[in-house]
C-alpha cells in the first residue's frame, strides 16, 4: 500500500532555546521581550488585531504594570496575564528550572505512561489508545499495528481512544490512517509568517546538519521567498490543499469510533480533521476537542533573565478565516451523554 500526497514539508515544532541566562529577573525588560515577540512574529496577530483592535494599547498598559514589578511572583502574573490576553491554545508559556518559582506551583497530574496501547477486547473490536503524538513514542504505535497486521486486517470495529492526547507531530497516525480511508482526503496546507526572527530562523536551517538535502532545497525556496515578501504570509506548499490518495481500500475494519475530550489539541486535531472524511469514521466525546490547531509550527523563546519560555506559532492554516478549528474546538459527530462514564463499554454495545 502506498500513499501519494503533494505535501512537500510537514515542519512539527521549532526550538530557538537560548542560554541568554543573567539570573536577574528584570520585569520590565522581560515582559517587553514577549510582547515585542508576539506582535512581530506570532502568525496570529494579524487576526488577533482585527478582533481586538485596541491590543497595542492593552498590551501597552500591561507593559507598564509590568516595569514596575520588583518581585518574581509578580513578574510570572504579569506574564501570565499577557498569554492569557493572547488566548490561543498553542501560545504558551512556562518557568525555567533557572527561575526560583519552578517547581513550586500546582502541576498537572501525571498520565502515567505514554506509550500507545493495542488491546483485542473480542473478536471483532480493537482498542488502539494513543495519549500523546510525540513522536518519539511514534515507533512503538508502528510496531504494534504491524505485529499484529494479520489480526487488524480482519478486525471489524477499531476504537481509537485519543482522549488526553496533547498533540505533537502529525505522522503519529501515518500506519492508522490507511485503516480508516475511503476517498481522497484533503489537506489544508500551512503559510509561513515572513518577519525578520522567522526568517533568520528558517535561514539557520539550512546549516542544521540533521535536516535532509531535499527539505534544505524546500527550505531554501521558502527562505528566498520570504526575504522577498517580508512581514506577509507565504505558501510552505505549492497548493493551499493537498490531496492524501491511497491505492486501495481496505476492507476492515467496517468502522471506526473515535473518542475525544476536551484535551485533544494540535496534531490530534489535525488527524481528526482527516479522519472525519471517511465513511468509515465516527467521532465521540463529552466535549468539543481543545481548539489549539489554526497557529501551529511553534518557536520556542527565552526571556533575557532565562527565567520564563514562551512558544510563538509562525504559521497559520489556509483552513482560515472559513473554517476555524480555534478555539472552540472540533465538534464530536456523536456528543456523548456525561451520564455514560464508560465510553468504550457503550460503544461495544452498539
Amino acid at each position: 500500500m502506498t500513499i501519494r500526497t503533494t505535501v512537500l514539508l510537514t515542519i512539527l515544532f521549532i526550538s530557538s532555546l537560548t542560554n541568554a541566562q543573567t539570573q536577574t529577573c528584570d520585569c520590565g525588560k522581560d515582559f517587553e521581550f514577549l510582547a515585542t515577540s508576539y506582535i512581530k512574529d506570532y502568525s496570529g496577530i494579524q487576526d488577533f488585531s482585527k478582533q481586538y483592535p485596541d491590543y497595542l494599547q492593552t498590551i501597552d498598559k500591561l507593559a507598564k504594570q509590568a516595569k514596575s514589578i520588583k518581585d518574581i511572583k509578580g513578574c510570572d502574573k504579569i506574564i501570565g496575564k499577557l498569554i492569557a490576553y493572547i488566548n490561543n491554545g498553542h501560545v504558551v508559556y512556562g518557568q525555567t528550572k533557572e527561575n526560583p518559582l519552578y517547581g513550586k506551583g500546582k502541576s498537572k497530574p501525571s498520565q502515567g505512561s505514554l506509550d500507545p496501547t493495542l488491546n483485542f477486547l473480542d473478536n471483532k473490536t480493537v482498542l488502539i489508545q494513543i495519549k500523546t503524538c510525540d513522536l518519539s513514542y511514534k515507533s512503538l504505535l508502528d510496531s504494534l499495528v504491524s505485529s499484529n497486521k494479520a489480526k487488524l486486517d480482519k478486525t471489524e470495529h477499531f476504537i481509537l481512544d485519543l482522549r488526553g492526547n496533547e498533540g505533537g507531530g502529525d505522522a503519529t497516525f501515518e500506519t492508522i490512517i490507511p485503516y480508516l480511508y475511503t476517498n481522497p482526503i484533503l489537506v489544508h496546507t500551512a503559510q509561513l509568517w515572513t518577519s525578520e526572527n522567522i526568517v533568520k530562523m528558517f535561514d539557520e536551517f539550512l546549516n542544521n546538519p540533521e535536516i535532509p538535502k531535499e527539505s534544505k532545497l524546500h527550505i531554501q525556496k521558502i527562505v528566498t521567498n520570504a526575504k522577498e515578501n517580508p512581514n506577509t504570509f507565504v505558501s510552505l506548499s505549492e497548493n493551499k490543499v493537498d490531496t492524501l490518495i491511497i491505492n486501495s481500500v481496505s476492507e476492515f475494519p467496517k468502522k471506526v469510533s473515535i473518542i475525544i475530550d476536551r484535551d485533544c489539541k494540535s496534531s490530534t486535531e489535525q488527524f481528526l480533521l482527516l479522519a472525519k472524511q471517511s465513511k468509515k469514521t465516527t467521532i465521540y466525546g463529552h466535549t468539543n476537542s481543545g481548539g489549539a490547531l489554526d497557529y501551529s509550527n511553534l518557536n520556542f523563546i527565552l526571556t533575557p533573565s532565562g527565567y520564563w519560555y514562551a512558544s510563538v506559532p509562525t504559521t497559520r492554516t489556509t483552513r482560515l478565516p472559513d473554517n476555524p478549528v480555534d478555539p472552540n474546538g472540533i465538534k464530536p459527530d456523536v456528543l456523548v451523554d456525561k451520564k455514560i462514564k464508560d465510553i468504550i463499554q457503550w460503544l461495544r454495545q452498539k
